[in-house]
């Protein structure tokens, strides 16, 4: 035998399915506007395609860069510059690999889960050495 009942039983059904479609409801919402890109991946952290030094890329980025550090691969080491991270759900940054020469050599958009374009560098897991980030005041 129930401790409520049956009217008081009925409402508090009623109430729980009421939340499970707000919660359902929401979650499509959330799923078309990263469909339609209002809530999807920046464009603007994809290098242009004709970068090929650190020079063009600080014009690129015209004081954007949110950090810098060191990445080693094989016996060479490389500079990582950090970028914006390229989707509201993106665990580290957009990150830009440059050789010592200056020369641009990959990048990735997020440099927590994803390797490298090019060359499948992994930079997650504090393969970054010497990483410095700047504290950056957004609007």
């Amino acid at each position: 035998m129930s401790v409520m009942g049956n009217e008081e039983e009925s409402t508090f059904r009623k109430r729980g399915l009421l939340g499970v479609k707000f919660l359902l409801n929401v979650g499509i919402v959330c799923g078309l506007l990263s469909m339609l890109g209002v809530v999807g991946p920046r464009t603007d952290v994809r290098p242009p395609s004709d970068l090929e030094t650190l020079a063009q890329f600080y014009d690129w980025k015209s004081g954007g860069v949110r950090g810098e550090g060191i990445f080693s691969h094989d016996g060479v080491e490389y500079k990582v510059l950090l970028g914006e991270r390229a989707h509201w759900m993106s665990s580290g940054f957009s990150a830009y690999i440059f050789d010592d020469a200056g020369k641009f050599v990959d990048w990735t958009s997020d440099m927590g889960d994803v390797p490298s374009v090019k060359h499948g560098f992994r930079l997650m897991s504090g393969k970054v050495e010497k990483l410095k980030v700047y504290d950056v005041k957004t609007k």
